[in-house]
């Protein structure tokens, strides 16, 4: 019973933060969130570090076979999708800057999870 409630709030957990993502990717003015300092650059890098970890866990949980590959794609659609998302906000920009900057940081969330958090069990 444990197991399967910690497998739906980690679902529960990716849900809510993938819209938080999107929403982040279309906020018309995102240098002016509180304590952002204007410097977006860092949230990329930050968010899919968090996103790659958060989706190779419940990926694990599920048991999805060859769960590296499918996070690996998801999180790759996904950095096109907030950038493309952006084409529709007047104020924002499609940036293949930002998109290397969340390759990077998917790639250290997945070394990371894989060395330091593979063993942290939910």
């Amino acid at each position: 019973m444990q197991k399967l409630l910690n497998k739906y709030l980690l679902t529960v957990i990716l849900v809510i933060y993938v819209a938080l993502m999107i929403f982040g990717a279309i906020y018309p003015h995102p240098e002016n969130i509180p304590g952002l300092g204007g410097n977006t650059k860092y949230f990329h890098f930050l968010g899919f570090i968090l996103l790659m970890i958060l989706v190779l866990k419940t990926f694990e949980i599920y048991r999805f076979k060859h769960r590296y590959i499918l996070s690996v794609i998801f999180v790759a659609f996904f950095i096109y999708l907030t950038e493309f998302l952006q084409l529709f906000v007047s104020t924002r920009h499609f940036l293949y800057t930002d998109m290397l900057i969340d390759v990077a940081g998917a790639a250290i969330g997945g070394g990371l999870y894989k060395w330091i958090l593979y063993k942290v069990s939910f």
